[in-house]
């Protein structure tokens, strides 16, 4: 658990990080572009709810985050996905991706005229790598796509996976 959380500052320092060896920061065509974007996102791997993606060139991370509570679950949804585009074009995107999603889900009954299932709580961390296509439906709308595979439970278990999101990009 500690080498995940100092893996996750690195990424998240060297992303943000304004590192331009042997690069002529003076010109302004060179500085460097930031490209903001909310939206929604679904994925096994990457999480699932409200979404707030930034790129630094082509270097990205997603945030995803989707808290629910009722009388009877407690369910959350955190996901952070580092992103990398591999080739970009006027109206499609193609990247590469590394998806980090922690989900937590508590049942808890209290009715005691029904029968229900006894208190549990099931947590998991799921780690994956993959490729994604992004499509820009409008100027300021864009839908990616992603596919790759996962690990589930702390790496014993590994699968397939797919994700999708939409996002407006602020200007």
């Amino acid at each position: 658990m500690k080498n995940k959380g100092l893996f996750l500052l690195i990424m998240l320092l060297l992303i943000f990080s304004g590192i331009n060896a042997q690069e002529n920061t003076t010109n302004k065509n060179n500085l460097l572009k930031f490209e903001h974007s909310l939206g929604a996102a679904a994925g096994f791997s990457t999480g699932y709810g409200l979404s707030y993606r930034v790129y630094k060139n082509k270097l990205g991370v997603q945030f995803v985050f989707a808290p629910f509570k009722n009388e009877n679950i407690t369910r959350h949804s955190l996901g952070v996905t580092f992103l990398y585009k591999l080739d970009e074009r006027k109206s499609l995107n193609f990247f590469a991706y590394q998806g980090n999603h922690y989900y937590y889900k508590r049942n808890h009954y209290s009715d005691d005229n029904f029968y229900y299932e006894p208190d549990e709580t099931k947590s998991d961390f799921i780690h994956s790598l993959g490729l994604g296509f992004e499509f820009k439906i409008l100027d300021p709308i864009n839908v990616s796509f992603m596919a790759g595979f996962a690990s589930y439970h702390m790496f014993e278990l590994y699968n397939v996976t797919a994700e999708m999101s939409i996002f407006y990009t602020l200007k």
